[in-house]
């Protein structure tokens, strides 16, 4: 369980960082014009590890809200795109991390994605096509050294 002062700066980096995150076209928008709109941003699964915080995202159309440790994604047929970002223990972003996501989803199906930097945080694409739990396993290769994340997503 994290602790009340680890779930503060949690949501204090999930809801200040969730508006910077940029997808392929981002270089051609003013810099302060919001990228996604709240509506279409979910948080999946909030992390300490290490002293190291971790908030996994889901961005894209139509994603309501998460509903505890089980995050929901609507099936749509655009993509949304998984968004992990990562603050050392003093909450500074970690940017220069290769991420990898493990995705298995309800049918036992896996698949292994990079998830290159994207503006604040590391982003992948996430196929919600199957109804079902997900389970996202996260390998974070930092400077400060190798963090494991594991946590299931519920598709309805």
């Amino acid at each position: 369980m994290l602790k009340k002062d680890t779930i503060g700066l949690s949501l204090t980096l999930v809801s200040t960082l969730f508006t910077l995150f940029a997808g392929p076209t981002h270089a051609s928008l003013a810099p302060d014009t919001p990228i996604v709109e709240k509506s279409k941003v979910a948080e999946m699964h909030l992390a300490t590890v290490d002293g190291f915080n971790l908030a996994f995202m889901l961005v894209g159309s139509d994603i309501p809200q998460a509903q505890g440790e089980a995050a929901a994604c609507s099936q749509t047929a655009d993509s949304p795109r998984l968004v992990l970002f990562v603050a050392d223990p003093s909450g500074n972003m970690v940017d220069k991390a290769q991420v990898q996501l493990e995705i298995i989803d309800p049918s036992g199906h896996h698949e292994t994605l990079p998830a290159p930097a994207a503006s604040a945080g590391y982003s992948a694409p996430v196929d919600c096509s199957l109804p079902g739990n997900y389970q996202v396993n996260a390998r974070i290769l930092a400077p400060a050294g190798i963090f494991e994340e594991r946590f299931n997503y519920l598709v309805q």
